[in-house]
């Protein structure tokens, strides 16, 4: 990594975000414009996309010396003179300097092009992530997104490798039929009219690659799904013994997704075979057309064979890419309308109601129904939260939890206890307002910040110190750090040997899920907010564990020395430590 040179700029993703942010015109009602996706890549590409310009004319001009060189050579070779050292010093030097310009401008070109590719990837994640942390939270839309970063995301890329070529093409297409023209006259035509077939049939069926593409890549959609959930569920699966049904039903979505990608594998095939058509059919018919133009004529001679032979390998290269380019720029536009679609998905609205302390509704209830939340009926000035006739889904057309009438005050420790899948959860959502909210009014303290600790811990592939301390800066203090670290019971994490400059692996991967769950909880306490949510986070831990935790947050009248903190968290073992103040069932 040392021996590698510096990363520019540009290329960082801050970058990268920065220019995304400046480009906020192109929405109408928050919704893209009709081209607003590519016109938002090529503003974030800015000069840049211009860029390979350059270079990619210089390969063209050292590439089209060839054929120039090739004759020169074969000339002095064939001509019955005495051999003149300075013309073959002089041939020399020029084949260095041929073949060193297109190594050199080749490089250079490639290079930019993958700068180019590496900001075009960025924005696109960019992009995706912003939208998805604002769409409402649905089950099937993770998976759909990782689809759009990944598969949708790499052809694009691909396609790009393509977009200056398209232009180039045009241009040594050109040149190099003027000078076969010169060499084999009306026989270069033939040629053309080979690639022209070519590029006729790639083009045909370029709209149903694309839509086969679609096809293909919503397989992949439904496969990415319930393979998620496998991976999240291994433990649950193992113990169940159910690795062998789930093992089964996952191939069997694989199988399905490849029977439905066949169709445009084979297509793009067809589509390979005719780009290669013009290169491989083109030598034969050119100079049989030849022959058959000029029957009684032989200066078909060794130096304007070889020189046709050169000019027909350059001219069939550009064809080849036009045919490559034809299917992938194809395939480009529906993923970049995919991913268009998706970022034109309606953003979620906090379905909350934001008020000051006195506008507060006095005298709370409880409304029995199906799925009740049983809560105190008591509010006053002190209360920071309050739900009134409450109905929560995923989706607007179906709710989960009905009827829910809650009030919760400042500075209060409140258990929410219930079974597992009675929506806890779900509940949490929509206090946080990430929840369809289908009926009933939910209504939050002006200024409150909220620190939510979900079940299922969300950790970054750093070290435990970057991971606990990146956002909170006040755990600088050596008293703030050590009450968190006896807190939480952090002892085992801060004694690891990677504790700074190792990783803990993807979503912690490499700490036990006692250990995860208390670096996040840790990490939420030490933001500081006026409320705390805890999403059945006590599962995970020992008994022993459990109960110090518990004693520890709960019990407390203060959290890390700061005002008061409060705290609501779901269980569904009603000894997971000291009872709280305020207990409330689903």
């Amino acid at each position: 990594m040392e021996d590698m040179g510096e990363i520019d700029d540009c290329l960082f993703s801050t970058s990268i975000t920065k220019r995304l942010s400046s480009i906020t015109s192109q929405r109408i009602n928050g919704r893209l414009s009709s081209r607003g996706l590519p016109m938002i890549l090529l503003r974030c590409l800015g000069r840049k996309a211009l860029y390979p310009v350059i270079p990619r004319l210089a390969l063209s001009a050292f590439t089209f010396s060839q054929p120039f060189l090739v004759n020169s050579m074969l000339s002095e070779l064939s001509d019955g003179n005495p051999r003149d050292l300075t013309a073959g010093y002089g041939l020399i030097g020029a084949t260095l300097l041929v073949y060193t310009g297109i190594a050199v401008s080749n490089a250079w070109y490639w290079q930019q092009i993958n700068k180019s590719i590496t900001i075009v990837r960025g924005a696109l994640v960019v992009l995706l992530y912003d939208k998805l942390v604002l769409i409402q939270e649905d089950p099937s839309i993770e998976p759909r997104a990782m689809t759009l970063m990944f598969s949708d995301t790499q052809r694009i890329m691909n396609s790009l490798n393509y977009l200056h070529e398209t232009w180039a093409a045009v241009l040594e297409t050109a040149v190099a039929t003027w000078l076969l023209y010169i060499q084999t006259g009306n026989a270069s035509f033939a040629m053309l009219a080979v690639s022209i077939a070519s590029s006729a049939v790639c083009f045909s069926l370029s709209g149903t690659i694309s839509k086969k593409q679609q096809i293909w890549l919503g397989a992949v959609d439904r496969r990415l799904g319930p393979t998620k959930k496998m991976l999240s569920s291994l433990k649950a699966i193992q113990m169940l013994s159910a690795s062998e049904r789930t093992m089964t039903a996952l191939k069997y979505l694989r199988q399905a997704e490849l029977a439905i990608s066949w169709p445009f594998r084979r297509l793009l095939a067809v589509t390979v075979v005719f780009s290669y058509a013009t290169m491989t059919l083109s030598p034969p018919i050119v100079f049989a057309v030849y022959i058959g133009l000029h029957p009684n004529r032989e200066d078909l001679q060794v130096t304007k064979l070889f020189t046709s032979l050169t000019l027909i390998s350059l001219l069939a290269t550009p064809l080849m890419h036009v045919c490559q380019a034809i299917p992938a720029l194809g395939a480009a536009h529906g993923c970049i309308k995919r991913i268009q679609s998706f970022l034109d998905m309606e953003d979620r609205r906090d379905p909350r109601r934001f008020s000051s302390a006195d506008s507060f509704t006095h005298g709370g209830h409880v409304k029995e129904d199906k799925n009740p939340v049983y809560a105190s009926t008591d509010t006053d000035d002190s209360t920071v939260l309050s739900l009134t006739n409450v109905s929560l889904g995923w989706a607007r057309d179906k709710a989960q939890l009905t009827g829910i009438d809650l009030n919760v005050k400042k500075g209060s420790k409140v258990a929410i206890l219930g079974r597992v899948g009675c929506g806890k959860t779900l509940l949490f959502k929509g206090l946080l307002g990430e929840a369809a909210q289908i009926a009933g009014e939910i209504t939050v303290r002006q200024n409150l910040k909220f620190a939510y600790c979900s079940q299922s811990p969300w950790l970054e592939n750093v070290s435990v110190e970057v991971n606990l301390k990146q956002y909170a800066p006040d755990l600088v203090d050596p008293k703030v750090f050590d009450r968190l670290v006896h807190d939480c019971s952090l002892q085992d994490l801060i004694n690891l040997q990677d504790y700074q400059a190792g990783t803990i692996g993807s979503g912690g991967v490499k700490l036990s899920g006692g250990q995860r769950q208390r670096l996040a909880l840790a990490r939420g306490l030490a933001l500081k907010r006026d409320i705390f949510l805890l999403d059945d986070v006590f599962s995970a831990l020992d008994r022993r564990t459990r109960l110090q935790i518990a004693q520890n947050l709960l019990q407390a009248k203060e959290s890390l020395g700061h005002v008061p903190t409060t705290v609501i968290y779901t269980t569904h073992d009603s000894k997971t430590g000291p009872p709280p103040p305020t207990t409330h069932s689903v």
